[in-house]
């Protein structure tokens, strides 16, 4: 009906927040900059709760990983996101060829939800494995995500790690007990958990 300025944006439901949020900037700009900004500050809230990690990784990225200006809908729907915590475990993300298949009904693919999965569990994550994760490849890597600013620094980032390769578990865990032997990792000081993303 074209009645923008109806909308009160602190009840508009996650996955439309996604969905329209070029829309809403198009046909009411002063109203809905003015309540991302309002969110920024945190005098308002964004509604969240239902969306997934991928919902918002996908609306980065288009077709051969070539990922979308900086948005700061998208920037303010992923700190928004529920928070999980996750104690002392390391993520191993696969890049291999078989996740360059689409997933559900759309364009999103399972690498997609890998990377978008592996970028929120080790930003929650605590100790020494924070902002950081395996690639789970042929030859694994540490990915280290710290240096990034943005979630789309994070999504850039990501995606030079991926070989499109095959998989090997057993090269994962060397690398990881690698790590542990070079730096004289103490026993208790160990990750608790491995989390395989596949």
């Amino acid at each position: 009906s074209n009645r923008w300025s109806d909308i009160d944006y602190e009840k508009v439901p996650s996955l439309a927040n996604l969905k329209y949020k070029d829309a809403f900037l198009n046909h009411d700009s002063i109203r809905r900059n003015k309540y991302l900004a309002s969110v920024k500050k945190g005098d308002s809230k964004l509604h969240m709760s239902v969306a997934t990690p991928v919902d918002v990784v996908s609306k980065y990225v288009n077709n051969s990983y070539d990922i979308k200006d900086l948005d700061e809908m998208l920037e303010l729907a992923w700190t928004n996101l529920k928070n999980i915590n996750i104690k002392n475990t390391l993520v191993v993300a696969d890049g291999s060829g078989s996740m360059c298949t689409t997933v559900g009904n759309g364009n999103i693919e399972a690498i997609d939800v890998a990377t978008a999965l592996a970028i929120y569990t080790s930003e929650h994550n605590s100790g020494v494995y924070k902002d950081k994760y395996i690639t789970f490849s042929n030859t694994p890597q540490f990915v280290d995500l710290s240096i990034g600013k943005s979630l789309k620094d994070k999504i850039e980032i990501s995606y030079n790690y991926h070989e499109v390769s095959n998989t090997n578990i057993e090269a994962v865990f060397k690398l990881i007990l690698g790590v542990a032997v070079k730096y004289e990792i103490p026993k208790e000081d160990m990750i608790d958990n491995v989390l395989i993303i596949s």
